[in-house]
C-alpha cells in the first residue's frame, strides 16, 4: 500500500514540476510572437515610408505615375522575395 500512495505522490510531483516548466516555456514563446509581431510592424512602417520615399523622388523628377509604376515595382520585388525565402525555411 505506501508503494502506492509513493507512487501517487511521486506522480503528482512530476504534474507539478512540468506544469511549472510549461508555464515557462509558454511566457517565453508570447515573449517571442509579441518581439516578432513588433518587428513585423516596425518593419511595415518602414517599408510604407520607403515606398512613399520612392515615390516621391520618382514624382518629383518625372511624373505621379512613374512614381507609383517605380514604388509598385519594388513593393512587388519585395513581397516576391519575402515570399521565396519563406516558402524555402522549411526546406
Amino acid at each position: 500500500m505506501q508503494a502506492v500512495t509513493e507512487l501517487i505522490v511521486r506522480a503528482a510531483e512530476l504534474v507539478e514540476a512540468e506544469g511549472r516548466v510549461l508555464r515557462l516555456l509558454t511566457l517565453r514563446v508570447a515573449v517571442a510572437v509579441g518581439l516578432i509581431l513588433l518587428g513585423v510592424a516596425s518593419s511595415a512602417a518602414g517599408l510604407v515610408l520607403l515606398l512613399a520615399a520612392i515615390y516621391l523622388a520618382v514624382a518629383e523628377r518625372s511624373s505621379p505615375a512613374a512614381g507609383a509604376a517605380v514604388a509598385g515595382g519594388v513593393a512587388i520585388v519585395l513581397g516576391a522575395a519575402v515570399i521565396w525565402k519563406g516558402r524555402r525555411v522549411g526546406d
